[in-house]
């Protein structure tokens, strides 16, 4: 992996909105009330349009509508945000279970989706999933900025490829948990984006770390652009 990790610098600009954000609205319930809201009417359509371009392997058969498992992840998310507790791999059972006919993990052999490496054996997922959220509860790690802690799961979920399907979406939505934990929306990714997405995400998998961060940096500065904008029409109050 490379060798060193991105400095708070490179993120001043969405830490100065997020800043800006905790001022204006003190208490953290509202917060994630404000950001939920903001998830499901401006980050939820992109989300869906990224979704129609989901791999057939990476479907469920029978194919299945993933609309309305999308919204109640979303939801969840940041119910999990608002315990004491932090992210467990029940919780990420949880969310598969919703777009996966009830089933938490794959019980079979991954399909490819990025490249032929083998992914690990279905018997091992849960243990190497408690292992992953353990990590991130490590003194040294739990002072990353929560972009790189967003980035960095995205590598290990797809590394994992724990889902039964749908494992670009949960992979891309699962790390959403740091972002939002920290008062900060999810990274913007449009249909357009999918391509620079997945090759960064390929880079990531070949310890290649840093296009991914760049493009959920930017990411999440584009949607603090559109929450700005979503701020001003529904809660004027808020000047970011």
């Amino acid at each position: 992996m490379e060798t060193r990790y991105r400095t708070f610098q490179e993120y001043e600009a969405a830490d100065r909105r997020r800043d800006r954000f905790r001022a204006a609205v003190p208490d953290p319930d509202r917060r994630r009330t404000l950001l939920r809201q903001f998830v499901r009417a401006c980050l939820e359509p992109a989300e869906r349009e990224l979704l129609a371009l989901t791999p057939a392997d990476d479907r469920p058969d029978p194919p299945s509508d993933p609309a309305e498992a999308l919204g109640a992840s979303l939801d969840a998310l940041f119910a999990f945000v608002s315990r004491e507790r932090g992210l467990g791999v029940a919780d990420i059972g949880a969310l598969s279970a919703r777009w996966n006919g009830g089933t938490a993990f794959r019980q079979h052999a991954a399909a490819d989706l990025l490249d032929p490496v083998p992914a690990p054996d279905p018997a091992t997922l849960e243990g190497l999933l408690a292992n992953s959220l353990d990590w991130f509860g490590v003194g040294s790690v739990m002072m990353m900025h929560p972009v790189e802690k967003c980035n960095l799961l995205t590598i290990r979920l797809a590394d994992l490829r724990p889902f039964p399907a749908w494992n670009f979406g949960l992979v891309r939505l699962v790390p959403w948990y740091f972002l939002v934990q920290a008062d900060f929306p999810p990274p913007l990714l449009t249909a357009a984006d999918a391509p620079a997405w997945r090759a960064a995400l390929a880079l990531g998998r070949e310890l290649r770390t840093q296009p991914l961060a760049e493009l959920h940096r930017r990411a999440v500065e584009r949607a603090w652009e559109s929450f700005v904008f979503f701020g001003l029409e529904h809660f004027p109050e808020i000047q970011l």
